[in-house]
């Protein structure tokens, strides 16, 4: 099985190095200036890891994971265009509720949802991450039940931990909810995950998730109050001095995916007839951040 990645930033590079340390290669694909850097290897969980790069189409790909930032995404569609024939399988690991939905418009391929969990922390030191608390949940709306076997023969093969669900779309907006309200609001108050933990916090956070949690289920996820207890309790359990992503990006002074998050937030509200106080407020303080 020939297995493809866009985008070794943190999530992407947990996949390298779960092949690696199995013996199988995972072939990188993007742009000539970004795979020129990647030639020289990566560093994830103190390893420095080789990289195996594709710059032309020599063979075809049975599976491509996408892994890019929402800003990256028409270029990395690009990539996409230029790497698969019609029988790869696509997997987005890309953050979000609608990824999935852009790419069934552009490729009759079959498409795999995926949810990625856990702590990611990129730094000076590479892709730092705690192997035993992150897993990908997989699985897709009904359709392309093959593809969502094939994927889940190729993670087990190299040892990565997942999940197959059977609600992927509930599973989707559960982690949209975390990514919506605690890192946008560990990115404005500049908090890592122990600051994120205080009484007052925690029902900031719970007010955010009510918010997603009404918008999706316009649009078919099951979530409840629940959920958002199951959020808030896995978020106790996070390490204090870990940094949620939309903060590491702030003080890297990268582009946040704020649009993703909250924008998207605001687009679905909108486009359901639900106002969306809470996400608005954070999308407009995150941007003031990015200036």
């Amino acid at each position: 099985m020939i297995t493809g990645l866009i985008g070794a930033g943190a999530v992407g590079s947990s996949l390298l190095y779960f092949g690696a340390e199995k013996g199988h290669a995972i072939v990188v694909l993007g742009d000539p200036d970004r795979l020129e850097k990647y030639k020289k290897g990566i560093r994830i969980n103190g390893r420095d890891i080789a990289v195996q790069v594709q710059e032309k189409k020599d063979q075809p790909l049975d599976i491509l994971f996408l892994s890019v930032k929402s800003i990256d995404f028409e270029q990395a569609v690009e990539n996409l265009q230029k790497s698969i024939d019609k029988r790869t399988i696509i997997v987005s690991l890309m953050n979000g509720v609608s990824t999935e939905t852009e790419l069934r418009k552009r490729f009759t391929n079959p498409v795999v949802h995926a949810v990625v969990r856990g702590s990611f922390n990129r730094g000076k030191e590479g892709t730092v991450f705690k192997e035993d608390q992150i897993n990908i949940t997989i699985g897709s709306e009904g359709k392309n039940k093959e593809a969502v076997t094939k994927v889940e023969a190729f993670l087990k093969q190299i040892s990565y931990p997942y999940i197959l669900s059977e609600d992927i779309i509930t599973n989707m907006w559960s982690k949209f909810c975390i990514n919506v309200s605690e890192n946008l609001i560990a990115a404005v108050l500049d908090f890592n995950y122990g600051q994120m933990k205080k009484r007052e916090i925690l029902e900031a956070v719970k007010l955010v998730q009510r918010e997603v949690v009404e918008v999706g289920r316009h649009y078919g996820a099951k979530l409840s109050e629940e959920n958002i207890s199951d959020n808030i309790k896995a978020l106790i359990e996070e390490i204090d001095e870990g940094v949620p992503s939309t903060l590491q990006d702030l003080r890297a002074c990268r582009k946040t995916e704020v649009d993703l998050f909250a924008g998207e937030m605001i687009r679905l509200g909108e486009k359901a007839g639900i106002e969306t106080p809470y996400s608005k407020l954070l999308y407009y303080l995150v941007k003031g951040k990015e200036q």
